[in-house]
């Protein structure tokens, strides 16, 4: 059974944001919108924990929470009070010791401190696949009066309310911390957009202001003329192509040109909205949100702090300021949060200097190199990203948000090289693959060193790298996992986390690696983190050191291990059906890659490869025996269908996939549909302007269309009853 929570507040946008974000975690949610009902509700379902605002309608918080904490029920159940307007000191004081409440939050809230404080009081939800279950099985949403119950997780969730409670930047903000998939659609007067959101991080726009649509967005970029915009929109509804390519054609852009303006147009209307002080909002779950062709390909953080560089002013960011001046600003307590990409530069990077908890935001300014708009806005942005928080008092201990590499160097790959003789993996992989792979090393191609497909050096370097770092982190103690010596001091092993956390926050890999390899980075990150807070302090050193000296290591047997040992053992299937396709042997090289999706199975590039492949297989020429009994169970039809099929999962996966692409492009060029063809080709070319593939064959159907017209009107020349009607 779930924990359950009751949250009694009377603003329903707070209600339905705290209602998805506990359910999101696991928990029992119930919001009740006065203070009568909160008393009933608390009778009747006898919440583990009550969240309480202290203005509401019927009885204000602080008499309810006399009367709860009266009850015997209520001297076991934490009531934390929250209010935007009781904020001094001592009424936070009388909220504990005369009202009875176990803590006090100020509005507007951090959701992820409110998160971690219920965890804190009560312990974590359950876990969701266990709540979906729980909740199948027959517990519904009621809607009675007031009073919202329901199971948790809902399905779908869905929250709404006006921008002018809650900032466009706090909304991102609080939908990264819950981490949620789905559509977030806000309105201003007739402008609408939707934004969608993939694992908390904004990927695609989708607007209905005009200004914005791409020929009007080059045009005020003075880019292109308003007449090229005219034409390439008039060739865009006859031909029913994309017009990033129309203007390709027209000498307009070129396709690196292309790719940086559909960026630069899809940040425009993000970043717009922050310029809304009003408008309303309506967030929905769909786990199915993957984003388009062209994303944002920034961090959440990172949409934040430019949106609010466009777009606060000093008239808007003042307010805000001086409620702040007094307040010490200090490093995110939550180190995920801390360590989140941003593109500041180095100039402004210097505030990571000064912000250790020691100085009030006011001491701060007149540190800074800055102009006084620049620097309010990156507090701003840090306050609300919870990379830097506010308090009332100072740090005892300075702590800085992100450490200086002055004088320590990690270099993590080398410092696990030399810890290898203590426990870690030897540094030359090639054993633990060549031993997971045994039983295809016979039917193995020889190998080379020449790239097998061009332009992918960039993702498998990537998911390497990854693999490798995931590997040692594994099986290494904790002085191994950040790469320091057996006796480092505190200054190193803050160098060596920042380090790790810099290159491995798993912001920096969201749109540029599969899902399987994020979870490794992710898993890299938590395990740094784990080790950093059992190290931090130099009395943390020395009582580590001795219990590793007390305690003698067994043989290895986690899990993790054996999970890297099937990741490398599929990258090594799919290195061989690479080389087997190189030689046309599609079915050995189909079966190559189906076994690496065996193992990775939402590993779009996997998926893709092996698309192509099995359609091609009917296709392959002086076929041997042993290679034509791998697929004799299907038809020439079958393998056809099943290739076109797995292509356009691997788009599904990953809406940028290149490669899947250009095989969907090749199998409708076979089949003679041109203009599918053709379409497929100019998607490989947003994905990848490099692309040369794309480029060619785009020349090549656009040399046959210019032979064909050509053809045409020879043929009306010497045929006049060709032109009649």
């Amino acid at each position: 059974m779930p924990k359950r929570i009751l949250v009694v507040d009377d603003d329903r946008n707070i209600g339905q944001i705290l209602h998805a974000s506990f359910s999101s975690k696991g928990y029992e949610t119930i919001v009740s919108r006065n203070g009568e009902d909160a008393l009933t509700k608390f009778e009747e379902v006898k919440p583990d924990l009550v969240l309480l605002d202290v203005l509401l309608p019927k009885m204000n918080g602080w008499e309810v929470c006399r009367k709860l904490k009266d009850t015997e029920l209520g001297t076991q159940t934490p009531i934390i009070l929250m209010s935007a307007v009781y904020k001094n000191y001592k009424m936070q004081q009388d909220a504990i010791s005369k009202y009875g409440a176990d803590d006090f939050v100020e509005k507007p809230f951090q959701l992820s401190k409110l998160l971690d404080l219920v965890e804190k009081l009560i312990g974590p939800g359950e876990p969701v696949a266990a709540v979906k279950a729980d909740a199948a099985e027959g517990e519904e949403i009621e809607i009675e009066g007031d009073t919202v119950v329901s199971a948790a997780p809902p399905a779908p969730i869905s929250m709404e309310g006006e921008l002018s409670s809650i900032s466009f930047a706090e909304l991102l903000h609080n939908l990264y911390v819950m981490g949620k998939s789905g559509y977030l659609l806000v309105r201003r007067g007739e402008v609408e957009k939707e934004i969608a959101i993939k694992a908390g991080y904004p990927v695609s726009v989708r607007t209905t202001l005009e200004e914005e649509y791409f020929g009007n967005f080059l045009v005020r970029k003075r880019k292109i003329s308003s007449e090229q915009r005219d034409e390439s929109v008039e060739r865009m509804k006859e031909s029913k192509r994309l017009q990033g390519t129309i203007l390709i054609e027209m000498d307009a852009l070129t396709p690196h040109e292309l790719v940086k303006y559909l960026k630069l147009q899809m940040r425009e209307k993000i970043f717009e909205i922050f310029s809304w002080l009003e408008g309303l909002y309506k967030f929905t779950e769909n786990d199915e949100v993957q984003g388009d062709i062209t994303t944002l390909d920034m961090s959440t953080a990172n949409v934040i702090n430019e949106g609010v560089k466009d777009h606060y002013d000093l008239d808007r960011l003042l307010p805000l300021m001086e409620d702040w001046r007094e307040k010490f600003l200090r490093p995110g307590a939550n180190l995920h949060y801390r360590y989140q990409d941003t593109d500041f530069t180095r100039r402004e990077e210097t505030i990571f200097d000064v912000i250790d908890g020691t100085s009030t935001v006011d001491q701060i300014m007149p540190q800074l190199d800055l102009d006084t708009e620049r620097a309010y806005q990156i507090i701003y942005t840090l306050v609300v990203c919870e990379m830097a928080e506010l308090a009332p008092e100072p740090l005892e201990m300075p702590e800085s948000i992100m450490e200086r590499q002055t004088d320590v160097d990690i270099d993590i790959d080398a410092e696990f090289e030399m810890a290898g003789e203590k426990g870690g993996p030897p540094a030359d992989e090639s054993e633990p693959v060549a031993k997971a792979s045994e039983a295809s090393a016979e039917k193995a191609p020889p190998k080379t060193d020449a790239p097998i497909e061009p332009g992918e050096g960039g993702e498998a370097a990537l998911r390497a790298r990854v693999m490798r770092v995931f590997n040692r982190m594994s099986e290494g103690n904790y002085f191994q996992v950040l790469g320091v010596g057996d006796n480092p001091t505190e200054h190193e092993v803050r160098i060596a986390y920042h380090k790790i956390a810099k290159e491995f926050h798993p912001d920096r890999f969201f749109g540029k690696a599969s899902e399987e390899v994020r979870a490794r980075v992710e898993d890299i990150f938590r395990r740094a983190t784990e080790a950093y807070e059992k190290l931090n302090t130099q009395e943390k050193i020395v009582k580590y050191k001795e219990h590793l000296e007390s305690e003698s290591e067994g043989p290895k047997t986690d899990a993790r291990i054996e999970g890297v040992k099937k990741i490398i053992m599929a990258e090594q299937h799919f290195q061989n059906g690479k080389q087997y396709l190189k030689e046309k042997r599609y079915a050995r090289s189909a079966w190559e890659f189906h076994k690496a999706m065996e193992i990775s199975s939402n590993e779009a590039e996997y998926i893709a490869y092996y698309g192509w492949a099995i359609y091609n297989v009917p296709r392959e020429e002086d076929i041997n025996e042993e290679d034509a009994k791998l697929f004799e169970d299907q038809t020439p039809s079958d393998m056809q269908f099943n290739g076109r099929e797995a292509l356009n999962r691997a788009i599904q996966i990953n809406p940028r996939s290149e490669r899947a692409y250009l095989f969907l492009g090749a199998i409708y060029k076979m089949q003679g549909l041109r203009e599918f063809a053709e379409k497929q080709y100019e998607k490989a070319l947003i994905c990848n302007p490099n692309c040369i593939e794309a480029l060619r064959e785009l020349r090549l159907i656009k040399l046959q269309e210019q032979k064909q017209t050509q053809k045409q009107t020879w043929f009306e020349k010497i045929n006049p009853f060709a032109r009649k009607k």
